[in-house]
């Protein structure tokens, strides 16, 4: 079909040359048949034009031959088309790109959502339950002079076994100038002293706390069942940090009341953490980075006893340890 289309064209050529040459009524006279063949030429292309399926791009092809001068702009157009559709692809890729984006954002939105939940749940669960206020501590607004420390009971730098640690439960070990667990475990205690001591201060550098881990300083141990603790945990900030906590509990027959007297001690990636504990009749004190927790046991349920530290976690290998411990007896 195209090479049919190009002979009458190519037909047509001699008709344009000639009328060039002279007056088109003399050449008309001359050339008869040529200017019939040419019409007729003419004609048929009209006809195929109008009925062949290939219109368009013949039309196109004809307008070139006739008007060269279009074919740059045809070029122009063409490349104007190929980067209309390079932008519309990029245009669809940058769609499903923001899709997966904003599916992403939702399913960590979901997630904290979750874990603002499991938070409040585990406080509730902790702190504010029914059975965790059954004769609980009461708090102390005011703030009891410290008392004077008149003698060191005893010192430990940890630097070499002092035989002065018994281990109730746990694989306690002094290694590497600090003292802990080798493993995890729940209510791991080591106690030093004497069951007779009365009123006294403790005074220890926590060096290491892992997380999903607890480390405590024990007062007035009678047992594994009866004591009171000033216990460190982490816990979720609202800004998804991580903060130590310190609360006082106190641990009767194996049952916790507490915890009580919370006080947020910071950042839980700071350390070593100083603490300092001190017992004087029935009231307790705690302090670490400035910030003091106080309560009174009321109910004066341990009058004297042994001192100790205690660590509790679900982490497999050196969940915490101490260094610098001291405690001293008080008037």
């Amino acid at each position: 079909m195209r090479a049919a289309h190009r002979s009458v064209l190519e037909g047509t050529r001699p008709l344009t040359y000639a009328v060039s040459g002279m007056q088109p009524i003399r050449w008309l006279q001359r050339n008869f048949w040529v200017a019939a063949t040419g019409a007729a030429s003419l004609v048929g292309l009209l006809l195929v034009l109008s009925f062949s399926s290939q219109g368009d791009e013949i039309r196109i092809r004809l307008a070139l031959w006739l008007y060269p001068s279009l074919l740059p702009r045809i070029g122009e157009l063409q490349a104007l088309e190929e980067e209309n559709s390079r932008l519309k692809a990029r245009g669809e890729q940058l769609e499903s790109q923001n899709s997966a984006l904003q599916a992403k954002i939702a399913g960590l939105e979901k997630e904290s959502r979750a874990l603002r939940q499991e938070n409040s749940r585990l406080k509730e669960a902790v702190g504010q339950s029914p059975a965790g206020r059954q004769d609980r501590p009461a708090p102390i607004q005011a703030s009891p002079q410290a008392a004077p420390v008149l003698q060191v009971f005893l010192e430990d730098d940890f630097e070499i076994p002092s035989g002065a640690w018994q281990a109730v439960l746990g694989d306690w070990v002094v290694e590497n100038g600090v003292f802990g667990t080798r493993r995890g475990g729940s209510d791991l205690i080591a106690l030093t002293g004497d069951a007779g001591w009365r009123n006294y201060a403790v005074d220890v550098d926590l060096v290491r706390l892992e997380s999903l881990t607890s480390a405590g300083i024990l007062v007035r141990v009678q047992d594994r069942n009866n004591y009171v603790q000033f216990r460190i945990r982490q816990e979720l900030t609202a800004a998804y940090g991580i903060n130590s906590v310190g609360e006082w509990i106190l641990r009767k027959n194996g049952t916790d009341i507490g915890p009580t007297a919370k006080v947020v001690l910071g950042d839980a990636s700071v350390l070593p953490l100083h603490i300092h504990v001190q017992v004087n009749g029935n009231v307790y004190m705690a302090s670490a980075r400035g910030k003091t927790s106080r309560f009174v046991d009321n109910q004066g349920f341990f009058p004297q006893g042994k001192v100790g530290l205690t660590i509790t976690s679900s982490i497999g290998q050196s969940p915490a340890q101490f260094d610098n411990f001291r405690v001293a007896r008080l008037r």
